[in-house]
C-alpha cells in the first residue's frame, strides 16, 4: 500500500469518529448518561480523531509519521 493511500485511509478514519461522535451524542442527549459520554467517550473519540492533546497515538500523528517515514515513499 502506497503513502497516500495510508493518509487517505487515516483521514477517511478521523472523518468516521467525528460522525460517530455526533451519533452517540444525539442518541445520549437529554439522557442521564449525556454529561459520562460528553467526558469520556466523546472526549477520546475527539482527541485520536484531532490529536488535539498532543498524544502520540491520535491520527494526526500517525499520518504525520507516515508522511515522514522513508519506510512508504512512493
Amino acid at each position: 500500500m502506497d503513502k497516500q493511500t495510508r493518509i487517505l485511509l487515516l483521514e477517511n478514519a478521523a472523518d468516521d469518529i467525528q460522525e460517530a461522535v455526533s451519533k452517540i451524542m444525539e442518541a445520549v442527549r437529554d439522557t442521564r448518561w449525556e454529561t459520562y459520554c460528553e467526558c469520556y467517550i466523546v472526549a477520546h473519540l475527539v482527541n485520536w480523531a484531532e490529536g488535539t492533546h498532543g498524544i502520540d497515538t491520535t491520527i494526526p500523528k500517525l499520518i504525520q509519521n507516515i508522511k515522514r517515514d522513508k519506510d512508504y515513499d512512493e
